[in-house]
């Protein structure tokens, strides 16, 4: 999707892109998800109880699984926190600046954060 496809308005090509996050959320939470499910149907058939504890934690972990796909594999997620982080990473910089000038001069300056 790096380029864009003839014919294509940026509304579509923001549709498309949609889709595949969608897609690429779906691929990932459907195994987890099933998987956690499939040892559920096994423990009602035989009476082990390892089957109970990986049920268990596979249903424990979902969670997880759902914060993976939406916020660490979003390139959109992540761009959100690079711009945010590089805006206070600057802000803390022009900040340690000030403090070390004003240090410097001696004189009391009073600072909002």
């Amino acid at each position: 999707m790096k380029s864009k496809l003839p014919n294509q308005t940026e509304d579509e090509m923001q549709a498309l892109k949609r889709m595949r996050n969608v897609f690429q959320g779906l691929l990932l939470l459907a195994p987890a998800v099933g998987i956690s499910w499939i040892f559920g149907v096994i423990i009602i058939f035989c009476d082990w109880k390892i089957m109970e504890y990986i049920y268990v934690i596979l249903n424990s972990m979902q969670g997880f699984f759902v914060w993976l796909s939406q916020c660490v594999f979003s390139n959109e997620v992540r761009q959100a926190f690079k711009k945010k982080f590089a805006s206070r990473i600057t802000q803390e910089s022009n900040t340690t600046t000030v403090r070390s000038v004003t240090h410097n001069t001696g004189r009391i300056v009073v600072e909002d954060m």
